[in-house]
């Protein structure tokens, strides 16, 4: 079969205009696909390797653009790059607004700042590579390629690297010494307060509230190998107050009729909190818990009263 226009037995040879329409048009849809899959935004971490990946896909897709484009005019494909990632963009926020999610602005922000590095990038190498000039002025716009290609991937390496450190810390949670721990925790009804005469601790001051305590989300995930899970918490100011542990893996997260909880009572003296895992897989009336898929860690103080402050010092499995 032959298609007209085209030489015989050649059939997906098609020209050059619809070749790029194609190639855009699919990886738009890609792109835009993507961001209707479930979305990371239930830690810091989680979020900031979402805004990562806003930078570095949004520049893959602008440089095929780009590329795609760069046969007729420099000026004009690097324009069409930009508006593109706009439309692809704004229409991404605008699927997910309408499948009941949160639209963020800044992502579309986001998307063109990844694309304007890209396309700068980029810009410089082929200005480079066609430039007859001295080797010094070659090698500088090369090096400005590079690092500003780096800029876009210093964000996802910066999480990758925060999970990573999480990871090998294991069987420690939070210690509350690490630079990297304050990226996963966050207080709910509570001020945080480092105390500076007790390093390595995390003094929460308890709102008047429901539901004020701590969340964990913990870098180390897979609790197959461990039996317990403790808590080290003291009562600075207060008396003895009930808490309650939850722990969630992905499923439970979100779902409260379906949990996991322990309660224990933190004393001015301070107390062990000690939660046995063989509990998360054999909880009677309840759907078996994912040791391998383990979340969240919430941390919360039931009985409070006005100025009370606990102290954690640390969480970890055994």
């Amino acid at each position: 079969m032959c298609i007209p226009g085209l030489p015989a037995g050649d059939v997906f040879a098609l020209p050059m205009n619809v070749r790029t329409l194609v190639t855009v048009l699919a990886l738009g849809l890609v792109v835009t696909g993507a961001h209707l899959l479930p979305g990371l935004d239930n830690s810091r971490v989680e979020s900031g390797m979402r805004n990562g990946l806003h930078l570095l896909v949004f520049a893959v897709f602008a440089v095929v653009v780009f590329e795609t484009l760069r046969h007729k005019r420099l000026a004009a494909a690097v324009l069409t790059a930009l508006i593109m990632t706009a439309l692809i963009g704004g229409l991404s926020e605008l699927l997910q607004y309408m499948s009941g999610r949160r639209p963020d602005a800044l992502d579309i922000a986001r998307d063109l700042v990844g694309a304007a590095l890209a396309l700068a990038a980029r810009a410089l190498w082929l200005h480079a590579a066609s430039n007859d000039g001295n080797g010094t002025s070659i090698t500088l716009q090369r090096t400005a390629s590079i690092l500003i290609s780096m800029l876009i991937v210093v964000p996802l390496l910066f999480w990758s690297v925060i999970i990573a450190a999480g990871k090998l810390a294991a069987p420690a949670i939070l210690d509350f010494e690490q630079w990297w721990n304050q990226y996963t925790y966050r207080a709910v009804n509570a001020e945080i307060v480092m105390p500076a005469a007790r390093s390595g601790a995390l003094q929460l001051e308890l709102f008047e509230k429901g539901r004020a305590g701590l969340i964990v989300s913990p870098m180390v995930t897979d609790w197959t190998d461990f039996q317990m899970l403790t808590i080290t918490a003291t009562m600075l100011r207060g008396p003895a107050t009930n808490v309650t542990v939850r722990i969630n893996d992905s499923q439970r997260r979100n779902d409260w009729s379906d949990q996991f909880m322990v309660s224990a009572v933190v004393e001015p003296g301070g107390s062990l909190v000690r939660i046995p895992l063989a509990g998360l897989i054999e909880e009677p009336g309840q759907a078996t818990m994912d040791l391998t898929d383990v979340q969240e860690i919430v941390f919360f103080a039931r009985d409070r009263r006005k100025s009370t402050a606990l102290l954690i010092e640390d969480i970890r499995l055994e």
